[in-house]
């Protein structure tokens, strides 16, 4: 999993932050379902990072980099949360197809 290149669904999938009252907001909408996550700004920002071009480690280490937290709790909390984006279709695998770029 650590070099595979995801990118963020947005075909599908909608991230917006914005202001209410003095707090930020996230939230992750399902454009085909109408379902709507809250998210917090740590899952949003891991979101945001997975633009297909950066790997999964890649991703892991600009995190580690950003966040005071002991690396074993956010790798864990990490690759616990790709995997349900994953499943969940949020991350879809970019993969090379004759030398070009391709999502599924």
């Amino acid at each position: 999993m650590n070099d595979i290149v995801y990118i963020f669904n947005n075909e599908r999938f909608f991230l917006w932050c914005g202001s209410y009252g003095k707090k930020n907001k996230y939230f992750l909408f399902d454009t085909e379902k109408g379902d709507i996550f809250r998210l917090n700004a740590t899952s949003f920002k891991m979101l945001s990072l997975f633009n297909g071009e950066k790997t999964v480690m890649e991703i892991l280490n600009i995190l580690l980099s950003q966040y005071s937290v002991s690396k074993e709790k956010l790798e864990r909390d990490f690759y616990e949360l790709v995997k349900v984006w994953i499943k969940k279709e949020i991350l879809i695998e970019r993969r090379k197809n004759n030398g070009r770029d391709e999502s599924d």
